[in-house]
């Protein structure tokens, strides 16, 4: 009897379903691992390891923070300040959110700059 169709055959009405590709893969629940031969065992941990870093990655993915992923320009720092560009051109140096790229550029650190605002004002706007 074939992996897949041993575990198609498991009776427990518990058994979660999954279909990858062309094939249902059945999952036997937890009581249910006892019966299944031994040898059946290895291609069902590494197909469960490869379901978990999958999933891992898709959560990984969707919890990410967006805005992290791309810093401000001291007008749009400006404008979540409500202040002036010349204001934060101004005290650049002295923002602790504020990143120095290699040619002399700067930006500004939107998770740093929420910080920062929480910080001094008690609340994120």
């Amino acid at each position: 009897m074939s992996d897949q169709a041993h575990l198609a055959a498991l009776p427990s009405p518990a058994e979660a379903r999954h279909r990858i590709g062309g094939a249902v893969l059945v999952l036997p629940t937890p009581a249910d691992l006892d019966g299944v031969p031994f040898q059946h065992l290895p291609a069902i941990i590494t197909q469960l390891a490869s379901l978990q870093s999958a999933a891992a990655m898709r959560l990984h993915r969707a919890t990410a923070i967006p805005e992290a992923a791309r810093l401000l320009t001291a007008a749009e720092t400006a404008d979540i300040l409500h202040v002036a560009i010349d204001w934060v051109e101004k005290r650049s140096r002295t923002l602790p959110f504020r990143v120095s790229l290699a040619d002399g550029t700067v930006r500004y650190d939107p998770v740093g700059l929420r910080r920062w605002l929480a910080a001094r004002t008690g609340a994120v706007r």
